[in-house]
């Protein structure tokens, strides 16, 4: 989903989520966008400077924006979250992650050969 917005707001057909921010044409004003439409899907309050810092790539936004979701996060949401994923069996949080878009994706196999 970030990528999508990525390249919805620099006018790209798609974004590798390696790609840089800079790299693809991106400045101040089109990072303020982006950090809106976060705030917009996400529910997540950022500011341009955490994407022009450290969140240069998609990937590394992703982990900003989880980072301020947990943050940002109301305490007794969190307990009733964690809670219930304390009772799923490790195939159901392996489903639940497997149907999450911001989960990271492996490409290459478990022996690290591409």
């Amino acid at each position: 989903m970030l990528a999508d917005i990525w390249a919805e707001v620099l006018g790209l057909p798609e974004v590798s989520v390696t790609s840089g921010f800079f790299e693809l044409g991106g400045h101040s004003l089109l990072a303020t966008r982006i950090v809106a439409r976060i705030r917009r899907e996400f529910g997540v309050e950022l500011s341009a400077a955490d994407l022009l810092g450290g969140g240069t790539t998609v990937a590394g936004l992703a982990a900003a924006v989880r980072a301020a979701r947990l943050e940002q996060a109301d305490p007794d949401e969190l307990r009733r979250a964690l809670d219930e994923l304390a009772d799923l069996t490790d195939d159901e949080v392996a489903a639940l992650l497997a149907d999450d878009p911001t989960t990271p994706r492996r490409t290459d196999d478990s022996r690290g050969n591409r």
